[in-house]
């Protein structure tokens, strides 16, 4: 698939969220949610490194970067969009072989090399 279409799937995608798998390595991806703030960034595929997570006593649930993987996002019913990261939806990834569900998402920040995407 050539860069073109690619990017092209990408802005399409974006319209209420964006397809993790076609994002490239390293790029950045800020999430606020009803509740916190996470920072994910892509290493392959829908593997990423995750930051952030309030919990409720106040800390943090991921204070340094770890390995997760990006499952997809659901409005907290039994139907997930898979490789996806929805706006005013719930983001489900796996870390450390527990699956973790996000707050409502808020706004979502896509920042990679020379240009960033922002959906609110």
């Amino acid at each position: 698939m050539s860069l073109a279409h690619r990017l092209h799937e990408l802005v399409e995608s974006q319209k209420d969220g964006v397809k993790v798998s076609l994002l490239k390595k390293n790029t950045k991806i800020l999430i606020e949610t009803q509740r916190s703030f996470y920072d994910f960034i892509i290493q392959d595929g829908n593997h990423v490194t995750v930051s952030g997570g309030l919990l409720q006593d106040g800390n943090t649930r991921f204070p340094n970067p770890v390995p997760a993987v990006i499952i997809g996002s659901t409005w907290g019913n039994a139907m997930l969009k898979m490789d996806w990261i929805g706006h005013k939806m719930h983001l489900e990834f796996n870390c450390d072989g527990k699956y973790h569900l996000t707050s409502l998402i808020q706004k979502i920040t896509i920042e990679c090399d020379d240009w960033h995407y922002c959906i609110s």
